[in-house]
């Protein structure tokens, strides 16, 4: 959807997408799926090339939440949903354009937080808050 509320254009139709975010570059859209809450997704903006960020090897934690690209676009943060799993990170060296490059999860802030932590990152990419 446009900024002024014209353009509603639907981009998923399972009714299980929620949580998402844009990467920096306006480019990809990262969500999550009630249906596998220990995996986000990715996709173009536009709603096409819809796959799982990381293989299923790659999957940290019981459940995913609340993904927040920095400011760069080579990491995407997220809370979790097990107690003491905190704050992680998968990385990218080339923005998630081709998820065959992502590598993590990385721990930030590993038993610091509760459950279902929300972080959100600063514009300028050098402080991250959560709830």
């Amino acid at each position: 959807m446009n900024a002024d509320g014209s353009g509603l254009t639907q981009l998923t139709t399972d009714g299980h997408s929620f949580d998402q975010a844009w990467s920096p570059d306006g480019q990809h859209i990262v969500f999550s799926d009630d249906r596998a809450y220990s995996q986000f997704f990715i996709m173009n903006a536009d709603g096409s090339n819809k796959r799982p960020l990381v293989d299923p090897n790659q999957l940290c934690c019981s459940e995913v939440y609340q993904p927040a690209f920095s400011a760069d676009g080579s990491r995407i943060y997220f809370g979790t949903g097990g107690v003491g799993e905190g704050i992680q990170y998968y990385s990218s060296t080339n923005g998630f354009a081709d998820t065959s490059h992502v590598s993590g999860p990385t721990v930030l802030t590993s038993g610091i937080f509760g459950v279902y932590d929300s972080p959100t990152v600063s514009a300028n990419g050098t402080a991250i808050v959560s709830r």
